[in-house]
């Protein structure tokens, strides 16, 4: 899939935008964005009102500069706000700005995300107030669906570790997602980095021993760490799992598949 590109602060919506967002249901929800900020990355904090409806408020509506309190599920009174690094998707309808307060100044959290989240957030807390036996009902029978997925999948993946070589991951293409993002010089230099690795247990003496094994993995997983150091720090989750996903497989042909863990120890990303 492709992966999202990093963007300036001229990209991101100025503070005091107010989008209208479609829910779920056919309503819509509220957000503004409260203030921008050059964080690690440029980001906007973003908070999602309480209000929903059939139309949109208007902006002298108090309800627009409330912040939803979320309480439905595991949530226990946080405000519904998000540091968010990218432009709204199309589907949030620009409807005007509002002067920043006082208080605005004052607001902060330590989570980032995305911007469907907030209108997932709105409705899931109405719906919480409003139909909570519907909201139960289908969160059983997802919970149920979920575990069943997981099984297979786990039983896939363990039957495909049971008889993937070496040769297979030798000619195995590596990271076929990673495609926008990252960098191709990044995406080629990791794929050097781990096909290196493979390479050099699949032809060492047999049986490997673990201390071989252990060294050529840690001196992979190294210059994964200095690659990543090198490129703006490139590795990020999606990066990372399908990283220690390949490793994972590598140590499991090494007949040492314990060893899965010590990368947790050695990364850097």
């Amino acid at each position: 899939m492709a992966r999202r590109q990093k963007y300036t602060l001229a990209d991101l919506p100025e503070a005091g935008t107010v989008f209208a967002m479609p829910l779920d249901d056919g309503r819509t929800g509220i957000c503004r964005v409260i203030r921008t900020e050059k964080k690690s990355i440029p980001c906007v904090l973003v908070g999602a009102s309480d209000w929903i409806g059939n139309g949109t408020p208007a902006l002298d509506d108090a309800a627009i500069r409330r912040i939803l309190i979320k309480n439905h599920h595991n949530w226990a009174g946080q405000p519904e706000l998000l540091w968010i690094s990218r432009p709204p998707p199309k589907e949030f309808r620009n409807i005007g700005k509002i002067k920043a307060i006082l208080g605005d100044l004052r607001l902060d959290c330590g989570y980032y995300g995305d911007w469907d989240s907030l209108r997932i957030q709105v409705l899931a807390q109405w719906r919480w107030e409003h139909d909570r036996t519907a909201v139960l009902a289908e969160d059983e029978k997802e919970k149920n669906l979920n575990a069943e997925k997981r099984m297979v999948a786990e039983k896939k993946r363990l039957e495909y570790l049971a008889t993937v070589s070496f040769s297979d991951l030798l000619e195995k293409e590596l990271f076929p997602t990673w495609l926008d993002y990252p960098p191709q010089q990044a995406k080629e230099s990791c794929q050097k980095s781990i096909k290196q690795l493979v390479q050099q247990l699949s032809e060492a003496k047999k049986p490997l021993t673990k201390d071989f094994v252990v060294a050529q993995l840690k001196k992979c997983v190294q210059d994964l760490n200095r690659l990543d150091a090198e490129n703006n720090n490139f590795i990020e989750t999606v990066e990372r799992d399908d990283i220690c996903e390949v490793l994972e497989e590598v140590v499991n042909v090494a007949k040492f598949p314990d060893l899965a863990e010590k990368i947790y120890d050695w990364r850097e990303w």
